[in-house]
């Protein structure tokens, strides 16, 4: 038993001698994906027959986090390709950006970017994308889908 306390003496001051070096440190690197995605989108509509115009809104809420060198884009799908389209889009993260422009055949129109290590809160931010083109005299709702992509 004295034999066996000896020794544990004996390596506690051995490892608790001056100069000793500590162990090698490592560091851990983590990289975190883009995050981009869009919740809870609807869209309310207002027909005005004096002038021939519909217009909308779009509310949505979105979770973005882009990398440090890419960014992000929300575009609006519709389905009038060759129809004027004017909009302001109401961003927490984006102050605001407002365009008019003729709809493209792809249906694509890009309403708001961000830049590199954009964050929007852990749940989310919400947005808003005023809108309004011709009636096509059918009266029907044109068909709309917001959405956000990373790069």
């Amino acid at each position: 038993m004295r034999y066996w306390l000896l020794a544990l003496a004996i390596a506690l001051a051995v490892i608790t001698l001056p100069g000793r070096t500590q162990p090698a440190q490592s560091n851990l690197m983590l990289r975190i994906g883009p995050e981009c995605v869009i919740v809870n989108a609807a869209t309310t509509l207002t027909d005005h027959p004096d002038d021939g115009m519909l217009s909308g809104v779009t509310t949505f809420t979105y979770k973005l986090r882009s990398s440090g060198a890419g960014g992000a884009a929300i575009q609006l799908a519709l389905d009038r390709p060759g129809v004027p389209f004017n909009y302001v889009a109401k961003l927490a993260a984006n102050a605001a950006a407002s365009g008019s422009q003729v709809i493209p055949a792809s249906g694509l129109i890009t309403v708001a970017q961000f830049g590199g290590d954009a964050h929007s809160s852990k749940a989310g931010d919400t947005g808003s994308i005023s809108w309004s083109l011709p009636a096509d005299g059918s009266m029907s709702a044109p068909h709309i889908g917001v959405s956000i992509s990373c790069r």
